[in-house]
C-alpha cells in the first residue's frame, strides 16, 4: 500500500469514526431530550395532583364539609392524576434501564465469553495493546 492509499484509508477511517461518534452523541442527546420532557411532565403532574388536593381541603374548608357527590369526584380526580404521574414514572425508569442496558452490553459480553473484549481503534477496529498511542492500522490517536 503506498502512502497515497494510507492517507485515503486514514481519512475514511476518521470520517467513518466520526460519524460513529456524531450518531452516539445525537441518541445520547436524544434520550437527554426524552428524559427531560417527561420529568417536566412528572413536575406538572405532580403539581396538578398538589393543586387537586389543595382545591379540595379548601372546599372542605369553605363548607365545613363535602358532599358524598363531591368527595367521589374528588376521589377520581385524584386516582387519574396518581395514574398518570406513575405512566410518566415508569417511561422515565423504562429510558433510564435501556441506557444502562446499553452501558453494561460489553460488560456482558465478557462474562459470557469469560474474556476480555479486545481493545479496538474506534476510527478502524482494528485491535490494538493498552498503552499504544496510536493505530497501527490507521494512525488515529488512541486513549
Amino acid at each position: 500500500m503506498n502512502f497515497r492509499e494510507k492517507i485515503s484509508k486514514t481519512v475514511d477511517n476518521l470520517k467513518s469514526g466520526a460519524a460513529e461518534t456524531a450518531s452516539k452523541a445525537f441518541v445520547s442527546a436524544d434520550r437527554a431530550i426524552k428524559k427531560g420532557k417527561i420529568q417536566e411532565q412528572i413536575r406538572r403532574a405532580t403539581q396538578d395532583l398538589q393543586e387537586h388536593f389543595t382545591g379540595f381541603g379548601m372546599t372542605m374548608y369553605a363548607h365545613r364539609g363535602a358532599s358524598q357527590e363531591e368527595i367521589e369526584t374528588f376521589l377520581t380526580g385524584a386516582d387519574e392524576y396518581t395514574q398518570k404521574l406513575e405512566a410518566f414514572k415508569q417511561e422515565l425508569q423504562s429510558i433510564e434501564a435501556e441506557h444502562k442496558q446499553e452501558e453494561t452490553a460489553p460488560e456482558a459480553e465478557v462474562q459470557e465469553t469469560g474474556k476480555e473484549l479486545p481493545l479496538t481503534c474506534p476510527a478502524c477496529g482494528h485491535p490494538y495493546v493498552q498503552g499504544q498511542k496510536f493505530c497501527s492500522e490507521c494512525a488515529h490517536p488512541l486513549n
